[in-house]
């Protein structure tokens, strides 16, 4: 169930294969977001990427960090269904020791209250990757789906709910669910190799056989 952080921190939007991050000023008990144009959950994780995001999403290594074990994770599911038999290693193997996964089709919400319930139990939302990733998840339609609940996640947001979102590839309104005030536009690259982690994102846990050797599909501007 959600947590509720009472310092002011920074939410933090990742494009390490420009070597380059984001650090955004926010207020209160407002949540963190990582996005990243790799399809992460589609490669089983990508050696330990997907822990990597969620460790630095939960705070570890702070004096707020909120327990691996008490940090819940929600990942919504598309229609593409191209996560079926490699379902990322934070679903088929939650270690090293995070809370409870859950995850839900977004077809399957019934409306704004149902989503806003399944927000509510839930400390991190985790969204798969566009299925023109070749094999993702998510279609234009579950994206528009997912749009539509913008006003929910705004909200989980502001009350400390963090978000990790995947490759939305060539759909240009994938990351349209975002709060105001965090937009990004995501143009698309394809590329395995030559990626270079940040000075940040070295820091908080990330190598070079994370984000190499794995198609990717955004830049962010």
């Amino acid at each position: 169930m959600k947590k509720y952080l009472s310092v002011p921190g920074a939410m933090y939007f990742c494009a390490l294969f420009l070597s380059l991050s984001f650090l955004t000023p926010r207020l209160g008990f407002a949540g963190s977001v990582y996005l990243t144009g790799h399809d992460v959950l589609f490669h089983d994780g990508q050696n330990g990427y997907d822990k990597t995001i969620l460790n630095f999403l939960r705070g570890a290594g702070t004096a707020n960090a909120i327990p691996a074990a008490s940090y819940d994770i929600g990942i919504v599911r598309g229609s593409a269904l191209g996560l079926v038999g490699s379902f990322s290693s934070i679903a088929v193997d939650p270690s090293p020791g995070f809370g409870s996964v859950i995850s839900r089709t977004l077809a399957s919400f019934v409306d704004a209250a149902d989503f806003s319930g399944f927000l509510n139990g839930i400390d991190v939302l985790v969204i798969p990757s566009h299925e023109n990733c070749f094999g993702c998840d998510l279609t234009s339609a579950d994206a528009d789906i997912l749009e539509q609940f913008a006003p929910e996640i705004k909200t989980f947001f502001n009350s400390g709910g963090d978000i990790f979102a995947n490759a939305g590839a060539d759909d240009t309104s994938f990351y349209n669910f975002l709060p105001p005030g965090a937009l990004a536009t995501a143009t698309t690259i394809f590329g395995s190799t030559g990626f270079t982690e940040t000075a940040e994102g070295a820091a908080i846990g990330i190598t070079s056989n994370q984000i190499n050797g794995f198609e990717t599909h955004n830049r962010f501007t």
